[in-house]
């Protein structure tokens, strides 16, 4: 990883988005590195905390809003971005997990993304 270079853990159990958003991620100079459930990825976070983490809401083994919860209380400095394509989640997740955690609805683009971790 080169000095500056910002660690970004995606966790999303669609192999195929979370290879998308991998790609997008290095192409805009984030090392970027991705998991597909939320009990292995709450056990990296918390070995070797990213910079940010990108998640879903519905995934495996413990779901995002939990991952993130635990996200808050262990690694307060890690940006976290939730992303679901149900409304009724994006709406808990601003209620549960506060202001500071941005919330994308499912599709998004890169840009939104980017823009949300800047």
């Amino acid at each position: 990883m080169a000095d500056g270079e910002r660690r970004i853990l995606v966790v999303e159990d669609d192999g195929p988005l979370r290879e998308e958003l991998l790609q997008g991620l290095a192409a805009s100079g984030f090392a970027a590195s991705g998991l597909g459930d939320g009990a292995a990825a709450a056990l990296s976070a918390t070995e070797a905390p990213p910079d940010a983490l990108l998640l879903d809401i519905e995934i495996p083994a413990l779901d995002g809003l939990r991952l993130a919860q635990v996200m808050q209380a262990l690694q307060p400095r890690t940006r976290i971005v939730v992303m679901s394509g149900h409304h009724y989640l994006r709406l808990a997740a601003r209620d549960l997990l506060g202001p500071d955690v941005a919330v994308l609805p499912k599709p998004f683009d890169l840009d939104q993304l980017l823009a949300r971790l800047a």
